[in-house]
C-alpha cells in the first residue's frame, strides 16, 4: 500500500512538472510570438514615415510658389512597392491602418481565400494567419470589400475590433493604401453575428450587403450604428474569425468617404 502510494505521489509530481514545463514553453511562445508582430509593425511604421519624409519635403513651404502638393496615388504605389520588397513577395496588395494603437496590417490576396488564414505573408505557417482580401471580391476597386482577418488575443491582426466597446476611437476611421490610392473611412456599424446566418449574404454584392444591413436591424444584432447606411456609397467589412465556440464572429463596416490620389 505505501509502496503505491509512492508511485502516485511520484506521477502527481510529475504531471506538476510536466504541465509547469508546458506553461512556460507556452508563455514563451506566446511572448515570441507578441513580439515578433510588435517588430513587423514597427518595420511597417517605419516605412511608411521614411516615404512621408521624402514625400512632404518642400509642401508646408508658404513662401515657395512653386511648393509641390503630396502626389498619394504614387505614395500609396511605392509603399506597397516596398512592403513587398521588404517582405520579398508581390501578394501584398493593400495596408490597412486604422491609427496609433488601432490595426495596422498588411493585406494579402490569393484566389484560395483560406490560403492566409494560418500562413504568413510568405506562405509559411503562422496561427495568426494574415489579413486578406476576400476572393470574391475582383480588386480593391469593387464597391463592396471584404476583408478576413483573425481576432487574436494579443490584439493583433483585427483583435482590436473586440473592444470597440471601450476603445472604438482605436477603429473609428480607416485608411486603405491601395494601387488605385488611399481609401479613407469611417465606422458605421458593428455587428455580431452567428456564422451561419451570416454566411448566407454575398456581402461584396450590393443586393447582398443591403440585405445583411437591413436583416441585421430586423435581427436586433447591432452593437452599434454610428452612422445611417447611405445606399449610394462604397463600403468596407472587416471580418472577424469565429469566437472560441466557433460560431460568433464581428463584422465592423466602414463607408468609403474619400479616395486620396493627387
Amino acid at each position: 500500500m505505501q509502496k503505491a502510494k509512492k508511485i502516485i505521489s511520484i506521477l502527481f509530481i510529475a504531471l506538476l512538472i510536466i504541465a509547469g514545463i508546458f506553461l512556460i514553453v507556452s508563455y514563451k511562445g506566446q511572448k515570441q510570438v507578441i513580439d515578433d508582430r510588435k517588430d513587423e509593425t514597427e518595420v511597417n511604421i517605419a516605412i511608411v514615415e521614411e516615404l512621408e519624409s521624402s514625400f512632404n519635403e518642400g509642401v508646408h513651404d508658404k513662401d515657395n510658389k512653386n511648393a509641390k502638393k503630396i502626389d498619394f496615388l504614387k505614395f500609396s504605389q511605392e509603399f506597397l512597392k516596398r512592403l513587398n520588397e521588404k517582405y520579398n513577395t508581390d501578394k501584398i496588395v493593400a495596408y490597412l491602418d486604422t491609427g496609433k494603437e488601432g490595426i495596422q496590417e498588411i493585406v494579402a490576396y490569393n484566389s484560395n481565400s483560406d490560403f492566409y488564414d494560418r500562413r504568413n505573408i510568405n506562405g509559411d505557417y503562422d496561427f495568426s494567419g494574415t489579413v486578406f482580401l476576400y476572393k470574391e471580391n475582383e480588386g480593391l476597386d469593387d464597391p463592396y470589400l471584404n476583408l478576413f482577418g483573425h481576432s487574436m488575443k494579443d490584439k493583433t491582426r483585427l483583435g482590436k475590433l473586440l473592444d470597440y466597446q471601450t476603445d472604438l476611437d482605436l477603429i473609428k476611421n480607416a485608411k486603405l493604401y491601395t494601387e488605385f490610392g488611399i481609401y479613407e473611412y469611417k465606422l458605421t456599424h458593428i455587428v455580431e453575428v452567428n456564422s451561419n446566418w451570416y454566411d448566407k449574404y454575398p456581402t461584396w454584392e450590393k443586393e447582398g450587403f443591403l440585405d445583411f444591413i437591413e436583416d441585421s436591424k430586423e435581427e436586433e444584432i447591432f452593437q452599434k450604428e454610428l452612422s445611417p447606411l447611405n445606399e449610394e456609397a462604397k463600403y468596407m467589412l472587416l471580418n472577424t474569425c469565429f469566437d472560441d465556440l466557433g460560431n460568433e464572429k464581428l463584422i465592423a463596416v466602414y463607408e468609403l468617404i474619400e479616395i486620396y490620389k493627387n
